[in-house]
């Protein structure tokens, strides 16, 4: 893994930065995350990964689909077919108190890619 990711200017109590990814896909909760493939050092402390299952919370899981992202997704039929047939819902969120570096950001990055790339 590379070294950390400064911010230069950065200054205390500036604030908190809030994440929230979401991956469509075939996802199982055994998915194994390579740091050295994907530069990331798992889900960052102060955040959370959770699975949703259509066949468990189709409801919540179909709402996800609607709305601006919904309008976003009729653009592209394709897409939209291959997240409307996903039987999982990926969730990474959270918060990360006032970090001084982006390697929360880093890992986030890695955690949702290696996702991607299974799903």
């Amino acid at each position: 893994m590379t070294g950390p990711w400064e911010r230069e200017y950065f200054q205390p109590g500036e604030g908190d930065a809030v994440l929230n990814f979401i991956v469509f896909g075939e996802l199982t909760a055994d998915v194994q995350v390579s740091a050295s493939e994907y530069r990331t050092s798992g889900p960052p402390k102060g955040t959370e990964m959770e699975l949703f299952t259509r066949e468990e919370h189709g409801e919540w899981v179909d709402s996800w689909t609607e709305g601006y992202f919904g309008a976003m997704l009729a653009d592209d039929p394709e897409l939209e077919a291959k997240v409307k047939a996903a039987p999982t819902l990926a969730v990474l969120q959270g918060e990360v108190h006032d970090p001084s570096t982006l390697d929360y950001l880093r890992d986030a990055v890695g955690v949702v890619t290696a996702l991607l790339d299974r799903g």
